[in-house]
């Protein structure tokens, strides 16, 4: 767009010569420009412009390659150090950090003097997902080269947790009964060997679709009380982070059906009143009141 009256990028009124250097670091690259120039007779400038020229600046520049962190991968440090390979001839790196792929986001980092093929991070960032892009500036041609690729990295710091429930009552008669353990994210490394059973044993591991994962429990006895326990640091997730400890999953096993037996010590007939029965149920019960004695 050759319009001279608001996209000037530069302009010199004291040129002595037939040709004019433009200094480095004015140009940008892969941009068409502009030009024209009118002369100067050491009293007066001429009255018209010359003609409209144009040329294009397409400068080959080497971009950065082979990204740490690794791209598209999972860290737990809030503060990594961003590095890419050395470009040779390079007299300046220029990266951008930014949360969306198309860095209309947050910008989170911008610098454009750096002098290594790296930059810290040295204010913590949050749980997220990040994108990052450099470009260098060379000696030779004292302009921006374009983008590098966009990499991204994920920071996770955070501890999976992981919940056990079942769809057996409080009570139940079925042996083995299943149970489901649900991680709040994917995990690994988490196997059998990890579930602690009071009372019973652990058996038909399945990996249903990691998170989340079944198990048969299979009772010891019968009646008991049975617990199902997850402790801490047996997994970790895709980042590192091990696991917290289960709130531990308690429910009794009971296939026995309950009975129960009244008997006295009077002899029949009695002439006893009020005389004693005594009730005696096969296993320890509970809410039982004497509004449930029917006597006829």
């Amino acid at each position: 767009m050759n319009d001279f009256e608001n996209n000037i990028v530069h302009q010199n009124n004291n040129i002595s010569s037939n040709y004019y250097a433009i200094p480095g670091g004015v140009l940008e690259n892969n941009t068409t420009y502009y030009w024209c120039a009118k002369a100067y007779d050491g009293i007066k400038w001429s009255d018209n412009w010359s003609e409209v020229f144009s040329f294009t600046l397409d400068i080959t520049i080497q971009v950065p390659t082979i990204p740490k962190p690794i791209d598209n991968s999972i860290i737990i440090d809030t503060t990594p150090v961003l590095d890419w390979e050395d470009v040779y001839d390079a007299t300046e790196y220029h990266i951008q950090v930014n949360t969306e792929e198309n860095f209309e986001g947050t910008m989170i980092e911008e610098k454009n003097d750096i002098t290594q093929s790296e930059y810290p991070i040295t204010t913590p960032l949050e749980n997220d997902k990040y994108y990052w892009k450099v470009r260098i500036k060379t000696k030779k041609d004292e302009i921006w080269g374009d983008w590098g690729n966009t990499w991204s990295f994920t920071i996770d710091n955070s501890s999976p947790t992981v919940a056990i429930t079942s769809n057996e009552s409080k009570i139940t008669a079925s042996s083995p009964f299943s149970i489901t353990i649900t991680f709040n994210e994917k995990v690994t490394e988490f196997a059998i060997e990890d579930i602690t059973v009071d009372n019973g044993s652990a058996s038909n591991f399945v990996d249903s679709e990691n998170p989340v994962f079944t198990d048969g429990i299979t009772p010891s006895e019968d009646p008991v009380d049975v617990t199902v326990d997850i402790a801490a640091g047996v997994c970790t997730d895709l980042a590192g982070n091990n696991n917290t400890a289960a709130s531990p999953f308690s429910i009794r096993y009971d296939s026995v059906i309950l009975s129960v037996a009244i008997s006295s010590a009077e002899s029949d007939p009695t002439n006893s009143s009020p005389f004693t029965v005594t009730i005696t149920f096969s296993e320890a019960v509970t809410g039982f009141v004497v509004e449930d004695i029917q006597i006829v």
